[in-house]
């Protein structure tokens, strides 16, 4: 072989090597848009459950459309004592349901660490005896209890889950709360990690670490 097969050679390798690195570049690139894109069709999703539910249980009571306390579910109607009772449980089996399908989605890779961790702090607000909301912390509580008992599709680590946020919420203020929610959320992370590489692959696999590496952690707990 002449030095001109070996700069052939050469020449061809390299060749090689660039069409290999374009192309893991190019797969890369599509694997990041299609979970873009799931993200945005999930939270989709998640948005038209609550609007849903809303609408199911209208009640005037609540600021907040997500969250809608189902004792007034017919507005001008006279319920028994039994009938409010029951149109309460079935508000708060699909309120939960929706919430586990939440941790759900984010654990696979199809929620933004910024989305998760503002829906959870919400249920933060709602369990904190100090809440200016129109749902009552014992209401909130209530509800749970009673879909954790009775509502078969609350796995243990869901329902470890929001042990923990009721804890978060007896932090006395919201900068503490914040911090104990991301580094829930970051150990979580930590602990499935099995399942959230199998998942989410090589995308995201860890997002609340390296939030705290770029130093985001002290950045959230001031939002």
């Amino acid at each position: 072989m002449d030095i001109s097969d070996w700069i052939n050679a050469a020449i061809a390798g390299g060749a090689l090597v660039i069409s290999l690195i374009v192309s893991m570049v190019t797969l890369t690139r599509t694997a990041w848009i299609e979970m873009r894109n799931k993200r945005i069709e999930v939270l989709i999703h998640c948005i038209a459950r609550y609007e849903t539910l809303s609408r199911d249980f209208p009640d005037q009571k609540s600021e907040n459309p997500a969250y809608k306390n189902a004792e007034s579910k017919v507005q001008n109607a006279v319920q028994s004592p039994t009938e409010t009772a029951n149109a309460q449980a079935s508000y708060f089996r699909r309120l939960w349901a929706i919430k586990k399908e939440q941790v759900d989605f984010w654990i696979a890779g199809y929620v933004d660490p910024s989305d998760i961790f503002s829906w959870l702090m919400t249920d933060v607000d709602y369990f904190s005896e100090n809440t200016n909301l129109k749902i009552t912390s014992r209401e909130y509580k209530q509800g749970w209890e009673e879909v954790k008992k009775h509502h078969g599709l609350m796995d243990d680590d869901f329902i470890e889950i929001v042990e923990n946020l009721q804890k978060i919420a007896i932090h006395p203020d919201r900068s503490s709360q914040q911090r104990e929610l991301f580094m829930m959320l970051e150990r979580i992370e930590n602990q499935r990690s099995r399942e959230i590489r199998r998942l989410r692959g090589h995308i995201g696999r860890s997002w609340f670490r390296e939030l705290r590496s770029h130093g985001l952690l002290n950045e959230w707990a001031r939002l």
